[in-house]
């Protein structure tokens, strides 16, 4: 019987809770081996043992489809949720945008495996547990053995990755100490961060070159660690270790453990930069060689008749939607329902019909923000703040929708000035009050009963409507629906069944060609005096998907600024925005806006609402301030654990707490 992988993790867990190797966290001694050989020896027994440990290694992976679990998505500032008792959703991690991040307790704690996040130094010692027995199974081939050392010696990587990313440098775990060890011995330091990067990138090395260049079993395998994957992470850990927190950062200049150690290198060195570079070229072309590549509309299967400008919406959403498509080149395959793509459309569905109304379970709770909102270009394909043919400066007064508009907004309705004539990512994202709203349910166009628009929906946001505040608990704080994150091919709405909730088995995007391909042009316009020719190339490339012109052209013929993509300062600016938009809601984000080192800048703001009490246009469309968000120079790394500190001496403790 074939087994899919989700199934394989769950099994492996299981066997290894039968033969008693629950590895527990040991309160800083992160390395030890336990003192059960035996029941480790019989976990390595034959082949399928060692599977299970395999894919017990797999099993702590973050749950990069769980909005209550990865601190991407309501940590920063392009989604947000009420903090009102109504609200019976786990905001743990909405307090890493209020300032509620703490020592005691630290929130997203994957030192620890605390507050809803995975412990990866235990992750990593069952990894190293892995590496030492892999060849005791009698009857496990050799060409197996060495892909399974390869995934396992990939994740060990990714899992120091992860831990790099909250709290910079860590403790390296090569290998795990027997139980024997001293205090002395097993007490750590952490590594410098350069050293980290090192060691994570070797790791990554070894792992690629024995790993295959695509899954060729799609049944079982998918998810699993391939070449492109390595090489992938590789390119986002040197784009990390190049970025401005950590390449030049003189705030840490000070940071030295007890032997006097610095674990920060304080200078900007801009071959870190070229480094990246030539990882991400190397990463692109192994997964272009596998296939992987940006999804375009004859990549998308669909049945529907639709106009141009819905099948490119339509397009644009199930780049999440679409399973296992050409761009997601790793996916989260942790996919039961709390963990999958169902949970986030429970939390942020938006009630477009009366049915949903009955439903308790349409959530509107996760929803996007001002920020998130403004952050689309104009259509464009330049920054609403600078746009020669955009009103911003009247952005929030009422306009009425005309024909011209009616695929995108209600015809005859008013709405903001803010909501007209913005790029396709934007209507295909977000939700507002009176946009179109296709799919859910609502698909047939061959009756026209509404100016040619089918029996196409729109949403009613104000107060007292289908999607506005009323008695209900479940409502959009700002006034906006997360639309990009809902599948539109669930079947919701007057005549559908089922409640709201997708198929669960989607995987949710780690990375996908889009990130890398901007990530690209990043580190290429980086390691450069001028943006080089071939960075244009790899942002115009996605934007070109997106139904935008290429960046050069865009900023000369509409912008104020029409030099800008020449300057290195002015195109670092716009590549920023390109990945704050193409990649928004989704998670990656609240890391880049960490590595720029901007977070003082962006994240210091009040969270603004439209009056979502008002029941008439003219009072629905005021903006209020229904929270603040707080963030300080120490908010940038994680804080050990105060009691980790206090078993181990020799943990430094992370800048500012």
């Amino acid at each position: 019987m074939k087994r899919n992988l989700f199934f394989k993790i769950r099994t492996g867990i299981f066997i290894l809770g039968v033969t008693g190797t629950l590895l527990q966290s040991c309160s800083g001694y992160l390395d030890v081996v336990p003192d059960n050989i035996a029941t480790i020896d019989n976990a390595f027994t034959d082949r399928y043992a060692c599977e299970g440990y395999l894919f017990t290694c797999y099993s702590y992976l973050p749950c990069y489809g769980n909005v209550i679990e990865m601190p991407g998505f309501m940590g920063g500032n392009e989604l947000f949720t009420y903090t009102t008792p109504l609200n019976r959703m786990d905001q743990t991690m909405v307090g890493l945008s209020l300032g509620l991040q703490n020592k005691n307790s630290p929130v997203a704690n994957c030192w620890d495996g605390e507050n809803h996040a995975v412990p990866l130094y235990k992750a990593i010692r069952d990894c190293n547990i892995f590496l030492e027995n892999v060849d005791k199974p009698y009857d496990l081939q050799k060409y197996e053995r060495d892909r399974w050392v390869a995934e396992v010696t990939f994740l060990k990587a990714f899992y120091h990755f992860y831990l790099m990313q909250s709290y910079g440098p860590v403790v390296i775990v090569d290998n795990n100490l027997p139980v024997s060890a001293g205090i002395d011995e097993m007490s750590q330091y952490r590594t410098p961060f350069d050293e980290c990067v090192n060691y994570v990138s070797t790791l990554l090395d070894s792992a690629a070159a024995h790993l295959p260049l695509k899954i060729t079993d799609r049944t079982t395998q998918l998810g699993r660690a391939t070449k492109p994957i390595a090489l992938a992470v590789k390119a986002k850990l040197l784009a990390m270790a190049a970025s401005p927190l950590f390449n030049g950062n003189s705030t840490y200049s000070g940071v030295a453990d007890n032997r006097g150690v610095n674990l920060f290198n304080p200078d900007y060195d801009r071959q870190k930069w070229a480094r990246a570079a030539e990882a991400c070229k190397a990463a692109i072309g192994a997964a272009e060689e596998a296939g992987f590549g940006l999804l375009y509309p004859e990549d998308v299967p669909q049945t529907y008749v639709l106009n141009d400008t819905l099948l490119q919406q339509y397009n644009l959403r199930m780049i999440l939607y679409s399973k296992w498509n050409k761009e997601l080149l790793w996916g989260s395959v942790k996919g039961n329902y709390k963990n999958g793509t169902n949970g986030i459309q429970d939390l942020s569905g938006c009630k477009i019909s009366t049915k949903e109304l009955t439903q308790v379970n349409v959530g509107q709770k996760i929803v996007p923000t001002f920020e998130t909102v403004e952050a689309y270009y104009s259509k464009n394909g330049v920054p609403i703040t600078e746009d020669k043919e955009y009103d911003y400066a009247n952005r929030f007064r009422l306009r009425e929708a005309s024909e011209k508009d009616k695929w995108y907004i209600r015809t005859g309705e008013q709405t903001a000035n803010l909501h007209f004539d913005r790029e396709p990512r934007f209507y295909a994202s977000v939700g507002f009050d009176r946009a179109i709203w296709w799919g859910n349910g609502s698909y047939d166009f061959t009756n026209s009963n509404y100016n040619d628009q089918g029996i196409v929906r729109y949403v009613q946001g104000r107060a007292g409507e289908t999607a506005g505040k009323s008695a209900s608990d479940y409502y959009s704080v700002t006034g906006y629906y997360a639309k990009k994150l809902n599948n539109p091919l669930d079947e919701t709405g007057e005549n559908a069944s089922d409640d709201w909730g997708g198929d669960a088995t989607i995987p949710y995007p780690i990375i996908r060609m889009a990130d890398l391909y901007l990530l690209y042009a990043e580190a290429l316009n980086e390691a450069s005096d001028a943006p080089p020719a071939e960075a244009y190339r790899y942002i115009d490339m996605v934007r070109e998907r997106a139904g935008l012109e290429g960046v050069v052209e865009s900023w000369r013929k509409y912008s104020t600024v029409p030099d800008k993509p020449s300057t290195k300062e002015g195109f670092r600016s716009i590549i920023q925005q390109e990945r704050q938009i193409e990649l928004a809601m989704e998670g990656p984000y609240f890391w880049d806006v960490r590595r720029w080192k901007k977070g003082e800048e962006l994240w210091n703001v009040n969270v603004r609402s439209w009056n979502i009490y008002g029941e008439t246009a003219e009072d629905y469309y005021r903006t209020i301030i229904v929270d603040k968000r707080v963030f300080q120079v120490k908010n940038y790394l994680w804080p050990v654990k105060e009691s980790n500190l206090a078993v181990n001496r020799n943990l430094k403790q992370n800048f500012g707490w």
